[in-house]
């Protein structure tokens, strides 16, 4: 593993989304400041275009860089527990190191999302931010259904009818029932406590899996993605090129 190169990655990946978040946002706050914020004077309709548009460059920015910075620490983490198990077993085959920049593992992508969105997207609440959970959730959602995700049904065996409310006879198993009927008083206060936990974390919680979830398919199945949403995140995480080679293109 290229150490530097795996700084550099973070270092593009930073810039591109300051880059991306004030050319996407900077036109559409002029336009909607100057059309529906006619009781603001000039001088402050310039200030709100500013805030605008370096809030969402920031945001932008910030969450690249932890994500990429969480990708690399997954990445060192997984590489050296294949060393170890190198190291125990001589026959065991080294997983292949993966470009700068790029997930090492499938389901590292969505830890990286995860806690990147709780982080940048889910800590503190903003319009702004509502507004891009509820944007890329649609999409999120549309890209799950295209990438064939199906629910499992579940089958019983025989094994469960130990654990059901009906023996193997069909009767019903009372040793269970009243064991049910026991425990019911533990969920039901366990099912209170749940929900009160996600009525007063709901945007957190949102946040935090809709940025997992989006990653998640960005770097796996990005063909289910819209390709608008899909361009947008290449620009960021995909840069053509790093910012140390092009510097070191422009000084040859």
């Amino acid at each position: 593993m290229n150490f530097l190169s795996e700084i550099e990655a973070i270092i593009t990946a930073i810039l591109s989304g300051a880059q991306y978040g004030f050319k996407i946002r900077f036109p559409h706050a002029v336009l909607m400041t100057f059309l529906f914020r006619r009781d603001l004077s000039l001088e402050k309709k310039i200030r709100t275009i500013i805030t605008l548009t370096l809030n969402h460059s920031y945001s932008l920015a910030k969450f690249a860089g932890v994500y990429k910075i969480v990708l690399l620490a997954l990445k060192c983490t997984s590489l050296a527990s294949h060393q170890r198990r190198k190291l125990n077993n001589f026959n065991y085959n080294e997983a292949p190191t993966t470009a700068p920049g790029y997930p090492q593992n499938k389901y590292h992508s969505f830890v990286a999302g995860a806690i990147g969105g709780y982080i940048v997207w889910g800590k503190e609440y903003s319009p702004l931010n509502y507004q891009i959970v509820l944007y890329l959730a649609s999409r999120v959602l549309v890209g799950c259904v295209k990438g064939g995700l199906r629910p499992q049904y579940y089958t019983p065996t025989l094994n469960d009818a130990a654990t059901s409310n009906l023996s193997l006879s069909g009767k019903p198993n009372v040793i269970n029932r009243e064991f049910d009927d026991a425990a019911s008083g533990e969920l039901s206060s366990l099912s209170k406590q749940i929900i009160r936990f996600v009525d007063q974390n709901g945007y957190p919680l949102s946040a935090t899996l809709v940025w997992a979830l989006v990653m998640a398919l960005f770097e796996n199945s990005p063909d289910v993605l819209h390709p608008s949403l899909r361009l947008s995140m290449e620009e960021i995480y995909r840069p053509p090129m790093g910012v140390l080679s092009l510097l070191r293109r422009r000084l040859n």
